[in-house]
């Protein structure tokens, strides 16, 4: 496990430049006792990216003049979403609607260097020693309904189905020295459909305190795996394999809860709690594959989720609101051939057992057009195992604990304002890679200040 700080190895510059533009637009119309409404969205998102690795080259093959690994992505997402909405108060309330989402990408990696392959003796077809192109192109669309029977003014009962179906296609072309100097291109896609029902009951025991139960079916669509270069070959005979799977499929739960939303103190504070029962099949787990460096998505059997949540909101003077929550998860995996480490009572890989929040925050009038509002605000998430192997620096992820300040003026349309995030500099491990001569972690942010400037037109 990590222990400390870390030591940074490298010898190129690693800039990671990540950027999207989004656009948002919603309509809505009134019908009478109904109401037509239109979300669309759209998001166009690039990133390019640099790993050194030099030092691997050179523990490796004797020699090195410096080695970049680029990599970059361009993705373009739409979504559409029109639903219909009874107004008023009705016997039968009811939404219906429709649903369309659309992800197409272009992503690259590359590690080519000019006059290296001559420089370490090796046979590099124009100094390409690893190159990947890959596209992916995912739809889903969807139509749901929902009807709410008011069989009392306390009574409410509802029931659900939002009928699904999507498509995932990957075109994948990888060439180079470490895929054994030859160009393989797999294409691979996968179809998913199905009908999730939902089914609650809620009850207001008075105008301060509501009851709950809800039973419903979830999903996570399926897709394609990126394929794995020759270098991977042991590790897949490792597990019984001689390719990583082309797809993994959609897997699916259902959810049970119960709980009660509350309010106090004439509306001081509230208490809302809940817990909660998940039954998870085939559940998507990504398989490491430690000797090479890549990995590749496939299907468990099943598991479970036990655990409750609680939030608290309090108010005690004016422009005071606190706020706080936890919540707790026993996650249980089922043994499952083919995902290496997997036993019966394994938690499930990247859930925490245990969260928590705590905030406060203070508003008052500074004049008779300033604001001003301070914010204290800390959050903790246990750690975890990102994977089933057994524990090593490469799947731990050390529990987070952020404390973080902020400082607004606001007026109108515009906010300005200082702020702090992560005020004790605390580090979190979010991710290991085993580079053969190192090991590269994914850290997050350190202590950082700034001024942030906003406006709404």
């Amino acid at each position: 496990a990590y222990g400390g700080r870390m030591v940074d190895t490298i010898y190129l510059k690693e800039p990671y430049k990540d950027g999207d533009i989004e656009y948002a637009l919603s309509a809505n119309y009134g019908l009478g006792a109904a109401q037509l409404t239109s979300a669309t969205s759209y998001v166009h998102r690039t990133f390019r990216g640099l790993n050194d690795e030099t030092r691997f080259m050179a523990e490796n093959f004797g020699n090195a003049l410096g080695d970049p690994f680029r990599t970059g992505s361009d993705v373009h997402i739409f979504t559409q979403e029109v639903r219909l909405a009874s107004q008023g108060k009705h016997r039968i309330d009811y939404v219906l609607g429709g649903f369309y989402w659309q992800f197409d990408e272009k992503g690259f990696a590359d590690q080519s260097n000019p006059g290296e392959g001559a420089l370490l003796g090796l046979p590099v077809p124009g100094d390409i020693f690893y190159r990947k192109d890959a596209s992916r192109n995912n739809r889903e669309r969807a139509l749901f309904g929902e009807l709410t029977f008011n069989a009392t003014d306390a009574l409410h009962i509802t029931g659900g189905l939002r009928a699904y179906s999507g498509s995932r296609a990957l075109r994948d072309v990888n060439q180079g020295f470490f895929n054994g100097n030859r160009t393989t291109i797999s294409q691979a896609s996968a179809d998913y459909n199905g009908v999730n029902p939902k089914v609650s009951v809620s009850y207001d025991v008075n105008s301060d305190v509501m009851l709950y139960a809800t039973a419903a079916k979830g999903y996570r669509a399926g897709g394609a795996n990126i394929s794995v270069p020759t270098t991977c070959a042991a590790d897949l005979a490792a597990l019984g394999l001689t390719a990583s799977p082309a797809s993994y499929a959609p897997d699916k739960l259902w959810n049970y809860e119960a709980g009660a939303k509350t309010s106090w103190a004439n509306g001081r504070l509230t208490a809302n709690g809940a817990i909660y029962h998940i039954d998870w099949t085939g559940i998507q787990v990504r398989q490491p594959l430690r000797g090479c460096g890549f990995s590749f998505l496939t299907n468990g059997a099943s598991a479970t989720s036990d655990g409750f949540e609680l939030e608290l909101a309090a108010r005690p003077v004016e422009g005071l609101t606190l706020n706080a929550g936890v919540g707790y998860a026993h996650t249980s995996l089922d043994k499952t051939p083919n995902i290496a480490g997997s036993q019966d009572g394994s938690p499930i890989p990247g859930v925490p057992d245990w969260t928590g929040n705590i905030s406060a925050t203070y508003t008052r009038p500074l004049t008779q057009t300033l604001d001003g509002t301070l914010t204290a605000t800390y959050q903790y998430g246990a750690g975890y195992r990102s994977d089933l192997l057994p524990p090593s620096v490469f799947n731990f992820r050390s529990e987070t604990s952020d404390l973080s300040l902020r400082a607004e003026i606001s007026s109108g349309r515009w906010t300005a304002g200082v702020f702090a995030d992560n005020l004790l500099n605390k580090v979190t491990v979010s991710g290991a890679t085993d580079l053969m001569s190192s090991v590269e972690w994914l850290v997050n942010r350190p202590r950082t200040v700034g001024v942030r400037l906003s406006a709404e037109f």
